[in-house]
């Protein structure tokens, strides 16, 4: 009791000191560029901050990246409050927390040139907060923050998110269309000026073939065998009638590569297939990362501010490329676990290769050279800790089960 009781205690501890140190990068995204000017209002200075906190809310992005920002906050806060609390009691907290501080900020903006104030932002901050604070009271996190024995999730978290960030990538606004015009419109480009890179077609295979270990991993080989084409290609199905996307040849050919090759994997041992598996990812990440392979002499700036890309571009694409890059990130740590290799060793590795991918970007024309990706691969591996089942990886090849889990003999009397 009293283990469990330290345990816990140290689990909320960190979860504490991540919600501290995510104020300043909250405070910085908020306020930045830090031009601090008081507004010309010739309604008066009560009317204008009226009129702001009135405005509509912005477009689809600005919506999804309000709930999005907020929701780390929400799920730090809520593991790091005392379990005596309650769940409802810890959520309330995290909640109002999160409101007034979304209040406290948007109120700042008002002064900040540049930025715009919306009481509509403070809604969706309080949503996200919400949502986070959700997030910290599935079984999975309620058993470390609290020490209470709740039996494992009966699926794996971690490769749900990973799925849905796969999916999202793809799919993203999954706003399908009966416009039989819009489907013949998504098909025309593939039947009448297609398009063949042959890096892309493998880049997409591996992602295919991930995502079809991933559904293994989660339902089992034996209802896989029927799941994964399914799934694969009613991505290409969905492809055609969702708005805005449309099917081109090279995702047509990698469907059909990933889906033999796949049928082939499930021969080898489970450690063995995710060995290749992680080994042809992380060439089509570091292919994807230093394409298109022309350096200029001149370098760039590298940008050692995570995410200043997304907060300076636009905002929609620039979320769907986080959501993508999560999931090729997520599946190398978790491919690399499934192997056998040490959690955070595999975290640091990659974290370095994309460190120093983003400084051969500086003379890569077309790139952002900046530390986001790193920063990804470690925030990938905080979220698998946080997640991932052990039960469902595999000991590593070489390890005698029976010897490891057999007691120790006592000697002969």
């Amino acid at each position: 009791m009293a283990q469990r009781e330290r345990a816990s205690a140290a689990f909320r501890r960190r979860m504490a000191v991540l919600a501290v140190l995510l104020l300043p990068v909250m405070l910085y995204s908020s306020l930045y560029p830090f031009s601090i000017a008081w507004p010309a209002a010739e309604t008066g200075l009560t009317a204008a901050l009226r009129d702001a906190w009135l405005r509509p809310p912005g477009g689809r992005a600005e919506l999804l990246a309000n709930i999005l920002f907020y929701m780390p906050l929400g799920l730090f806060l809520a593991a790091a409050l005392p379990p005596r609390l309650g769940t409802v009691g810890r959520w309330l907290v995290t909640t109002i927390t999160g409101a007034a501080l979304s209040a406290v900020l948007e109120t700042a903006q008002f002064f900040v040139l540049g930025r715009t104030t919306s009481g509509s932002d403070v809604i969706l901050n309080t949503i996200g907060t919400g949502l986070g604070a959700g997030i910290a009271s599935i079984p999975a996190l309620a058993r470390l923050s609290t020490g209470a024995r709740t039996p494992a999730p009966p699926v794996s978290t971690f490769v749900v998110l990973l799925l849905f960030a796969w999916a999202s990538s793809r799919l993203y606004p999954f706003a399908p269309t009966l416009d039989l015009g819009a489907w013949w419109g998504s098909l025309k480009g593939m039947l009448y000026d297609p398009e063949l890179n042959a890096w892309r077609v493998f880049r997409l295979a591996v992602y295919g073939l991930v995502a079809a270990e991933l559904v293994t991993a989660l339902i089992g080989p034996r209802h896989a065998r029927f799941v994964v084409p399914c799934l694969l290609l009613g991505m290409l199905a969905a492809e055609i009638v969702v708005v805005g996307h449309t099917l081109d040849l090279e995702e047509v050919i990698a469907t059909a590569i990933a889906l033999p090759v796949w049928g082939l994997l499930r021969l080898l041992p489970t450690h063995r297939a995710a060995g290749l598996l992680l080994a042809l990812l992380t060439i089509a990440v570091l292919a994807e990362r230093l394409a298109p392979f022309r350096f200029v002499s001149e370098a760039k700036t590298f940008g050692w501010i995570p995410f200043r890309s997304v907060f300076a571009g636009d905002m929609e694409a620039g979320l769907i490329a986080m959501v993508d890059k999560l999931f090729r990130y997520g599946a190398l740590l978790w491919l690399g676990q499934r192997t056998g290799l040490p959690r955070g060793w595999t975290a640091v590795v990659f974290a370095a290769l994309l460190l120093a991918c983003g400084v051969v970007q500086t003379r890569l024309p077309g790139r952002s050279a900046e530390v986001t990706d790193a920063v990804l691969v470690l925030l990938a591996a905080f979220a698998l800790t946080l997640f991932e089942r052990r039960a469902m990886v595999r000991p590593p090849p070489g390890i005698d089960r029976a010897r490891t889990s057999a007691a120790p003999r006592l000697p002969a009397a």
